[in-house]
């Protein structure tokens, strides 16, 4: 067995985020409850969403500056996002590998996986060439 541990890119996490965003759209739209529990439609939600996720400032230095990738430290919104991402890696990952790993489990962005030695490379090939448009991720 072997193990490898693996980090989300910038331009997969892109990717991702707006995956996730067509996600929970779904999800939302397809809620018959959301009108009793909140006051904004699905539309509202969503781009109450894209602007948490796109416009995220923070102080350093005395000087402010706009955060562009990923999802804002510290914002209550910014796990379950990435847990959304996540799942969709998990799923694609597991279903077109070869010899899926015997386990795979996440933290946020980061993955723990255990694969068969032998089928290592195949997993790797699995993870950087399958359904991300030309992004990779980065795997140690």
């Amino acid at each position: 067995m072997c193990l490898l541990v693996v980090r989300v890119n910038k331009a997969l996490l892109l990717l991702l985020l707006s995956k996730a965003c067509k996600y929970i759209r779904n999800k939302l739209s397809n809620d018959n409850t959301l009108h009793s529990r909140a006051s904004l439609n699905t539309d509202d939600i969503i781009a109450l969403l894209e602007f948490t996720l796109s416009d995220n400032y923070f102080v350093y230095n005395n000087g402010i500056y706009k955060q562009i990738h990923g999802c804002a430290m510290g914002s209550p919104v910014s796990p379950i996002v990435a847990n959304l991402c996540m799942k969709v890696i998990d799923e694609l990952a597991i279903s077109t590998s070869l010899v899926p790993p015997k386990v795979w489990k996440h933290y946020v962005d980061d993955s723990f996986v255990i694969i068969k030695k032998d089928a290592v490379s195949s997993f790797h090939n699995t993870l950087n060439y399958r359904g991300f448009k030309g992004t990779s991720i980065n795997h140690t």
